[in-house]
């Protein structure tokens, strides 16, 4: 096998997807996958922040006796923030393509289960 077939055998294809709002390349889906999958990512990360931070400072003020200061609070944020990504993940964690949640579970981690768009 000559180089050159090796190379358009293992290049990789470029397919266009419909949808309602046209047609949609491998990458605009890969990118949009991304995109979404980094904002709940982000929200997870700050709310566990808050959680920690609030976790910190209960202790701080149990430890140092400053009774007059509402550490729980800070916590309920950071549930707040954490279950708002929670929310999100489900709601935007979807094939561009078909609308299907992608499942972090789902045996192809490489294609959409329903549509078989690639979305990493």
């Amino acid at each position: 096998m000559s180089k050159e077939e090796l190379l358009k055998r293992e290049a990789p294809q470029k397919r266009t997807w419909k949808r309602k709002g046209g047609q949609v390349t491998d990458e605009e889906i890969v990118q949009a996958v991304r995109w979404r999958y980094r904002i709940c990512n982000y929200l997870f990360r700050l709310g566990a922040i808050w959680i920690l931070a609030g976790a910190i400072i209960r202790f701080l003020a149990t430890r140092y006796d400053w009774w007059n200061w509402q550490g729980h609070e800070i916590e309920l944020v950071g549930f707040g923030i954490f279950t708002a990504g929670l929310a999100m993940t489900f709601a935007i964690y979807r094939c561009p393509v078909c609308d299907h949640y992608l499942s972090k579970y789902r045996p192809d981690k490489k294609r959409c289960a329903h549509c078989g768009a690639n979305v990493r």
